[in-house]
């Protein structure tokens, strides 16, 4: 409301001010390139970096596993997250568009991987990660969903979220 606009952290005022073209590459597109290229370095890494890197006493295909899950439930979420910043309303058509593209960018991973030495691209992976795609669909739904029952409408543009 406008009698609480002074409440705002100041990053979201700064926010304001930024045209609306602009805002949206600053919330939606940015933080999405930013997660395909941090999941682009990562899969460049050898599996002996990637244990070198991790706690011990954590089996390494456990942390593969769940890496590659969390991985692609973020980038799901994010994907998502762009494309209702569009006006798209959760659809089946909205969904399996989030899906189609994140699962597409693991694939292009997995295709990464066979140039990388001591990687090797897995169908296990593949699973994993379009696991991961729709369980960040699924969390950023019902996020959307709650706030559209609890908050400010869920509109497209409103919140960062």
């Amino acid at each position: 409301t406008a009698t609480l606009r002074h409440l705002r952290p100041p990053t979201l005022r700064l926010l304001s001010i930024i045209p609306e073209r602009r805002r949206r590459l600053v919330l939606y597109w940015v933080p999405l390139v930013a997660w395909m290229a941090a999941i682009f370095v990562l899969s460049s890494m050898s599996a002996e970096d990637i244990e070198r890197s991790t706690p011990k006493g954590f089996p390494l295909a456990s942390k593969t596993a769940l890496a590659h899950v969390v991985e692609f439930a973020v980038l799901g979420t994010l994907v998502h997250r762009l494309l209702s910043s569009y006006g798209l309303k959760s659809s089946p058509r909205l969904w399996g568009a989030v899906l189609a593209l994140t699962i597409g960018y693991a694939l292009t991973d997995e295709f990464h991987q066979s140039f990388v030495p001591g990687r090797d691209p897995s169908w296990v992976d593949m699973g994993l990660d379009s696991l991961g795609a729709a369980i960040g669909l699924l969390v950023r739904e019902l996020a959307v969903q709650l706030r559209r029952r609890f908050g400010d409408g869920g509109r497209p543009g409103r919140t960062p979220f």
